[in-house]
């Protein structure tokens, strides 16, 4: 039986583990969880009532399996692609979940791998890629762009029509004015408020969020 992969151990992938749970009750033919597999933990651990299988490597063990990124720190999110292709897993193999908890429009659209977690609310018309975090309470308003592998961190904010790059990582409790655009690897900063465009690979923080240096 096809089973689900968590990469990474650590508070996110505890809270992709408790929405998985959660959309398995409502819907039975979700996939249940396996354990994770994390390279800085050692195989045997148990964690939340499941094993550490082994390292990210160790995925091509559970080919028949498949697999979600729980991995996307404000240090590690630059290392999210590489983490997704280390497993060898082709892009089919990654799961979406999007915790019953959470208000979906029915025009959103998702990538494969992509997790919405609990009170978070995607409105008309979004687009998320895929291996992208939105993480408790954020809002994604109606015909926002977000790119792969981008990261929502808790309460992150967009307004309508705003275009998230790829790799990009918002800060906890941000705010993004409608229809700007978030550069590809930029990371905004904890409770920042982003009223114009911020170009590729910078940080910026602060009420209004400036450029604080490169990433």
């Amino acid at each position: 039986m096809k089973r689900v992969c968590i990469l990474g151990v650590n508070g996110n992938a505890r809270d992709v583990l408790e929405a998985l749970r959660r959309a398995r009750n409502a819907d039975p033919s979700t996939p249940e969880a396996r354990g994770f597999l994390d390279d800085a933990i050692p195989q045997g651990n148990i964690v939340d009532g499941l094993p550490v299988l082994g390292p990210i490597a160790a995925a091509k063990d559970f080919a028949d399996d498949c697999f979600v990124n729980a991995i996307g720190s404000p240090t590690s999110y630059p290392a999210k692609p590489g983490i997704v292709a280390r497993t060898g897993a082709p892009a089919d193999a990654f799961l979406t979940i999007l915790d019953p908890r959470a208000t979906i429009s029915a025009s959103a659209r998702f990538g494969r791998g992509t997790v919405v977690l609990a009170n978070g609310a995607v409105g008309a018309a979004a687009r998320l890629g895929s291996h992208i975090m939105a993480l408790q309470n954020c809002v994604i308003s109606h015909d926002s762009v977000i790119e792969d592998f981008a990261v929502l961190a808790t309460g992150a904010l967009l307004s309508g029509g705003v275009r998230i790059g790829r790799n990009a990582y918002l800060g906890s409790g941000c705010r993004v004015r409608e229809g700007v655009r978030i550069g590809e690897g930029a990371l905004i900063g904890i409770g920042a408020v982003v009223l114009k465009d911020v170009p590729p690979g910078e940080v910026w923080v602060g009420n209004p969020a400036r450029r604080l240096r490169s990433v």
